[in-house]
């Protein structure tokens, strides 16, 4: 049985306010609302961690952008 679980969300934006909107840590998914005047352009990175392991073996964490 393999589990991919999400360990840490960060979401990072030039001229927005980010909002975690579902899911994120300790679920497999995720959504982030960036909320900004009408008009602005954005630019940002959300950054995504999870452990990928199966039950008989530890694996290192894993970074997904």
């Amino acid at each position: 049985m393999r589990s991919e679980k999400i360990n840490h969300v960060a979401a990072e934006t030039d001229g927005g306010i980010p909002t975690l909107l579902r899911g994120g840590t300790g679920y497999r998914h995720f959504v982030v609302l960036v909320r900004a005047p009408p008009g602005r352009p954005l630019r940002g990175r959300v950054r995504v961690f999870c452990y990928n392991y199966t039950l008989d073996d530890d694996l290192p964490l894993t970074q997904i952008e």
